[in-house]
């Protein structure tokens, strides 16, 4: 988002994901960064995180047990909405200490489908 008051002229580079800026004729350059990893950045990347569905959908399968140590970004779970498969990864590295569905079980967007310990 670009704000304030006055002309404003946006570019978009879409090969380096930088913005050109030119206010009053002074360019500038400012990095984009997308809400997933904005997202990424914000969160503590330690402690018990839970892994949620993030829409309506049927668990295909549980790729872990409890007590099974994961890296970030690794698949733990698999879901599948409107005949897609996803593939759900840990955001830490750490252990799966709770399992709450098991496969073939319908979920609803946000529901905790399993929870992953860094402690």
């Amino acid at each position: 988002k670009v704000m304030g008051r006055g002309k404003k002229k946006l570019s978009l580079d879409f090969i380096t994901e930088d913005f050109n800026e030119e206010i009053n004729a002074s360019p500038r350059t400012i990095e984009a960064i997308s809400e997933r990893d904005q997202r990424k950045s914000s969160q503590v990347l330690s402690g018990v995180q839970e892994i949620k569905s993030p829409m309506p959908s049927r668990v295909v399968k549980i790729l872990k047990e409890i007590g099974d140590e994961v890296s970030a970004d690794e698949g733990i779970v698999v879901v599948e909405a409107m005949n897609m498969e996803s593939e759900l990864k840990s955001p830490i590295e750490g252990k799966v200490t709770d399992i709450l569905v098991n496969e073939g079980d319908a979920v609803e967007a946000g529901n905790t489908l399993l929870i992953v310990s860094s402690e």
